[in-house]
């Protein structure tokens, strides 16, 4: 809570819209002009090329996503699909690989039970620090400290984690999915496959078994650094526990083979008869509903093929990864004019001199934001908004099992008055009519979205929604429910339960597919398995060191603490990490600096001796090279990305695994 005034009240914030001058200044213009001449050359730019040359970029940034159905009604009005969206640069190869092998709705996740779990496998996360929101400290101790529980950490780091695991599988850095195929194969071999659960539940078993029989367990464990004996123990106990979960976050998203990974973690679970499950992995659910229909053919990435990925719902977002070469296409329908909201792509995602590039070829660059951003500075305009303690807002993450939690918050701060806009051009049908007709009978108008899900909730998840309510309200109409259910979120500003999942029929529930299998063969993953076979670690003598960008830290926020006047301690807050050994062959010592270079650029910061990393490993943290005040803080890591280093099924970038070199800087 102490970093919140340095959040709402900086150098940055921004109180009405600006144009930009011929010379490349701005000028201070009124809402109704602003949103005049935007409409004007956005109906331009679609007349003359494409409604497709038109895209979004970001929507429901950092917990506010009320946005969210506004800005996307709004795309679908000028008659676009092109959305890029910061979660698919993350995690949407979980929500293909959830439509491939379930055919679950894209409104669902599938999550570690984590209270339930006998067996806990993590993989690429350091959950007591980036704890989701959760008080990990608390749960992981409590979890460990149960004799009957075993909590088994992959990571090449020693991390705050991994020091509380029963077993830490230390692998080199890039070599999950190695270790995944091990564990896959180990498990078919032995005999430790739960027979039953696999013939009623899945198909294709034969399929996958003959693509698992390439991989040799022996030379898995040579590439990730461990002893074989280290994948079938921890294969063994995974199958043979009585209940086992996985829970993976970044580390094992943003890295070579990230939707191979996502597969066998899925396979891994099926083959053990932990899915669906309490206690294993279960599809949480949100206020979304998952929606009845599927997506239509996705839309595709223009210049690579790659697909649009339903998640978070059933509109399709694409990786922002692809955004610089959809801008710098020779095609009719490339990428002309983009509207950024709640997002900062030039310090935000990959590779930011393509960025800047693609920058140059756009006809209209439109950025929604409350502060003086990065992205900003190079916009045609800029449109003020409140932050989201100054506005009602609402946050769509998942939190808890099998409840579905919702926390829709007022607005407690006053806004600049001049951030109250006109109205937009949108007219995405029924939400833009229940705005229009019920917004301004409610106290926000933004309540309208609110208003329409709970109306949702009431027709099409009835019995979740009466397991909270009670028995009481079986016999009422589901327009007295939906009431019910609107009044409890806005009587609970601190968060409500508004419905329950069924936990013995949580698998049932979300396999879509008519026969009620699992598809444990995909055709693109037994060929993704011949491939990672058939390719070990290469070492790169150019760039022999592999840096992980943008880990989380107490002192990162992503990009929206601007001020660094709330991070406290005696830093350095962004440093590039590196081993003992990497530090003495270098001649580095702390606070020296160290020069990172990379095939797209270089950074220059200082060194921080980390005795808990691997010789060649190294880190820095995300959420720096901002400029505030005039003054540079830190080093972003995405001069060193390269839109190019993603993975072939989704564009999610390897920022985990970045080929680098080092070198002591000029005057260190």
């Amino acid at each position: 809570g102490f970093s919140i005034p340095s959040y709402v009240r900086h150098a940055e914030r921004l109180a009405h819209p600006l144009k930009r001058r011929p010379d490349g200044g701005f000028e201070r213009i009124g809402w109704d002009v602003a949103i005049a001449e935007i409409a004007a050359r956005l109906t331009d730019i679609r007349a003359r090329h494409s409604p497709r040359a038109i895209g979004l970029v970001g929507i429901g940034g950092q917990g506010n996503h009320m946005d969210a159905p506004y800005g996307l009604g709004f795309l679908r009005a000028l008659g676009s699909r092109r959305w890029f969206n910061a979660f698919a640069q993350e995690k949407t190869q979980h929500c293909l690989m959830d439509q491939w092998m379930f055919d679950a709705s894209p409104a669902t996740y599938l999550h570690a039970d984590q209270r339930n779990a006998r067996f806990l496998l993590v993989l690429g996360t350091n959950p007591r620090i980036s704890n989701r929101g959760h008080n990990a400290t608390e749960s992981f101790k409590g979890f460990v400290e149960d004799p009957r529980h075993t909590l088994v950490v992959v990571d090449p780091r020693e991390t705050e984690t991994t020091r509380g695991a029963h077993r830490h599988l230390r692998v080199r850095p890039g070599t999950d999915a190695y270790l995944l195929l091990g564990l896959a194969a180990t498990i078919v071999r032995r005999g430790l496959v739960d027979e039953a659960f696999v013939g009623e539940r899945t198909r294709d078993f034969a399929r996958l078994a003959e693509a698992l029989a390439a991989v040799d367990v022996d030379e898995m464990a040579r590439r990730c650094g461990l002893e074989p004996a280290a994948i079938v123990e921890t294969a063994t106990a995974f199958a043979e526990a009585e209940s086992a979960a996985i829970f993976y976050d970044l580390g094992v998203e943003q890295t070579p083979f990230s939707t191979l990974i996502s597969y066998l973690i899925r396979v891994l679970l099926s083959l053990t008869g932990n899915v669906g499950r309490p206690g294993g992995n279960v599809f949480f659910e949100t206020i979304l509903v998952p929606e009845p229909w599927r997506p239509r053919e996705p839309e595709r990435a223009l210049a690579s093929g790659i697909p649009a990925i339903a998640a978070l719902g059933n509109f399709a977002m694409f990786s922002p990864t692809l955004v610089p070469e959809e801008v710098l296409l020779d095609h009719p329908e490339r990428l002309r004019a983009l509207i950024v909201e709640g997002s900062n792509p030039f310090l935000s995602y990959s590779d930011t001199a393509r960025w800047r590039e693609a920058r140059e070829r756009l006809e209209l660059l439109v950025v929604i934001e409350p502060a003086m951003t990065e992205t900003a500075r190079a916009a045609d305009y800029v449109l003020p908004t409140p932050v989201g303690y100054e506005k009602w807002e609402f946050a769509n993450f998942p939190k808890g099992y099998p409840e579905i939690f919702v926390q829709v918050a007022m607005r407690f701060l006053a806004a600049a008055q001049e951030l109250t806009a006109t109205d937009g051009i949108a007219k995405e049908r029924l939400l833009f009519w229940t705005y229009r007709t019920l917004g301004p009978q409610l106290r926000s108008p933004a309540l309208a979205a609110i208003w329409l899900q709970c109306q949702l909730n009431a027709m099409l998840r009835l019995p979740s929604v009466l397991r909270t309510l009670g028995p009481d309200w079986q016999a009422r109409s589901p327009f007295e429910v939906a009431a019910e259910l609107f009044r409890r979120i806005l009587d609970h500003p601190e968060g409500v339960e508004i419905a329950r999942i069924a936990e013995d029929t949580n698998l049932e529930d979300h396999l879509g597919f008519e026969d009620g299998r699992i598809r444990l063969a995909p055709e693109p993953m037994l060929g993704e398995i011949g491939r990672a076979v058939a390719s070990p670690p290469a070492h790169d003598a150019s760039f022999p060191f592999v840096l992980a960008a943008g880990l989380r830290t107490r002192w990162t926020a992503n990009t929206i603490q601007r001020d660094p006047a709330w991070r406290k301690g005696r830093g350095p807050h962004c440093a590039l990490n590196l081993s003992p050994a990497d530090a003495r062959d270098l001649g580095l010592r702390d606070g020296d600096r160290v020069r990172v270079a990379t095939r797209r650029g270089a950074v220059t910061l200082p060194a921080q001796i980390d005795p808990k990393l691997l010789p060649g490993h190294v880190w820095m943290p995300n959420g720096f090279g901002m400029v505030h005040d005039g003054m540079l803080d830190g080093a972003n890591q995405n001069e060193l990305t390269d839109t190019a280093d993603r993975d072939p099924f989704t564009g999610i970038p390897h920022h985990r695994h970045v080929r680098c070199r080092l070198e002591r800087a000029a005057g260190a």
